[in-house]
């Protein structure tokens, strides 16, 4: 005999009783719970806080407007892609375009290994080192050649666990935060090529 009694705040509002014994079984309910977390983006470059400074020289002859080009490249991408350029003014100011990064791209970059993460802190803190570079392609042509070729600098993007994401640019110490080009027209010069590292790195926060 199997009843069922059914009480509404203890009081007993129903009983059925029914002549067919029968055992119930009770099966376990699993909640699932899913959470996605974002904090936004932050980009380096453009209009942005943080930018890529760098400036161009060009000895015995006067600079024009987007007269030469830079490249970004990313140290740990084996495929060596571009992903940000630059070019000059008649003044010599250099503007790169943006770089941006959000939640989603910080974490795939990680997986790819072509950024790395610190979470022992206060904050995630994700790493991308990069390679400053102009194109000199066909600058000998032109009887111009680069004294300055490149410089690697770091982009270190900060999450601070509470939907916030900030950037910084960390230059080579000896830069005075800033990478200044350096081309000479003609022959005349006698100079030493300068290649750029970042052994030791001042920061600039944006």
């Amino acid at each position: 005999v199997l009843t069922v009694t059914t009480k509404v705040d203890g009081e007993v509002r129903s009983s059925v009783t029914a002549g067919r014994t029968t055992t119930a079984t009770e099966s376990p309910v699993t909640l699932t719970f899913d959470n996605a977390y974002d904090a936004g983006e932050v980009t380096v470059g453009g209009n942005a806080d943080a930018r890529i400074a760098a400036t161009k020289s060009l000895e015995n002859r006067p600079l024009e407007n987007g007269q030469f080009t830079f490249e970004v490249r990313n140290k740990l991408d084996a495929a060596g892609g571009v992903v940000a350029t630059g070019t000059n003014d008649a003044a010599g100011a250099v503007a790169f375009g943006e770089l941006t990064y959000t939640t989603a791209s910080l974490n795939r970059d990680v997986a790819a290994k072509i950024a790395t993460v610190d979470t022992s802190g206060a904050a995630d803190v994700y790493t991308y080192q990069y390679t400053v570079s102009e194109a000199t392609d066909g600058l000998a042509d032109d009887g111009i050649t680069a004294k300055t070729q490149s410089f690697d600098i770091v982009v270190e993007v900060t999450d601070d666990r509470a939907g916030n994401l900030t950037a910084r640019v960390v230059y080579p110490a000896d830069s005075g935060g800033v990478l200044a080009f350096e081309n000479v027209y003609g022959t005349d010069d006698v100079f030493s090529l300068e290649i750029a590292g970042s052994k030791e790195l001042a920061v600039e926060y944006g």
